[in-house]
């Protein structure tokens, strides 16, 4: 039996990011796209993680027949969006004299900081074919 990945397509950032498939830390495909990838198990379960490059992987337990989806987490969509208007509020800050040249050094820190916290990819197991008699 397989298990078989699906990313999500969404319109940030599937079409330009390789999403590396590792099962029991093992590298066994790579997604572009909105694709999906069939991957065999030996066991009855298996460790699945998925990580885009320089980013942390999410990891989580599969068993023989899930179907599971990939897709961005939340958080990083809303830190993504919100890092041209935090840039912008900088930068005109900055040009009417409203802004510390360290405090916004600061902001930037703690915002790259907390991109870099957050896990960027989520994994949903949508159904187990097995159970379901398929």
């Amino acid at each position: 039996m397989t298990v078989k990945v699906i990313r999500k397509k969404e319109r940030l950032n599937t079409q330009w990011t390789e999403l590396e498939v590792y099962m029991d830390g093992e590298k066994k495909a790579s997604i572009f796209g909105s694709g999906s990838s069939e991957i065999g198990l030996e066991d009855e379960t298996a460790e699945l993680k998925v990580k885009h490059i320089m980013s942390r992987g999410a990891a989580r337990q599969v068993k023989r027949g899930d179907i599971v989806e990939v897709s961005n987490a939340p958080l990083a969509n809303y830190l993504l969006y919100a890092m041209p208007v935090i840039l912008l509020l900088m930068f005109a800050s900055s040009y009417f004299d409203l802004f510390n040249f360290w405090v916004a050094v600061v902001v930037a820190a703690v915002f790259i900081i907390a991109a870099g916290s957050i896990k960027p990819l989520q994994i949903k197991v949508i159904s187990n074919s097995h159970e379901s008699g398929k």
